[in-house]
């Protein structure tokens, strides 16, 4: 059954807690179990690792676009997943972030699998070192903005990751 986690509570209301020792002063994006709303439970959502110096300039990005680009890569050694997130696409603050999740960890299976369950996908911008809020985004809210704002042949042209990125084919 699909979870229906459509936040109710306002978009910037975050109090999350002090970051674990592995997570502090980590930068980076991945995907992390969280609970926003105890009515709402356990949810899947993306977090963007940010330096202090910059996790406050993703505050002022208004649409605050965030599109993932997923696949999988062939190499000597095996397959391998991966996730570039473009946080604050075509904006100012625009980053591309790789995330390579393991497509034989059952954990990250259940973790993908649940992201998909879910009726929203929310994004957190945080410091890293004080895991303060700095942006976030509820994917369906903005989801429903491009389709009333953009047209097919417009989102051809934002799905192009820059040519220079190695990751280009």
């Amino acid at each position: 059954m699909m979870k229906q986690n459509r936040r109710t509570v306002g978009i910037r209301n975050f109090v999350l807690p002090a970051l674990p020792a592995d997570l502090t002063g980590r930068h980076g994006c991945s995907l992390q179990r969280m609970t926003f709303d105890r009515s709402i439970g356990e949810e899947i959502c993306a977090i963007y690792f940010e330096e202090p110096d910059f996790a406050d300039q993703f505050s002022e990005v208004r649409p605050f676009n965030l599109i993932a680009h997923s696949g999988l890569a062939r190499t000597p050694h095996g397959v391998v997943a991966f996730i570039v997130w473009q946080i604050a696409a075509h904006s100012p603050q625009e980053v591309l972030i790789e995330q390579f999740p393991n497509p034989d960890n059952i954990g990250t299976i259940r973790l993908v699998s649940s992201a998909a369950n879910q009726s929203h996908f929310k994004m957190l911008v945080i410091n890293n070192r004080t895991a303060e809020v700095a942006a976030f985004v509820d994917f369906a809210a903005a989801s429903q903005h491009l389709m009333d704002t953009t047209t097919v042949q417009q989102l051809l042209v934002l799905s192009q990751l820059d040519a220079t990125d190695p990751l280009k084919v």
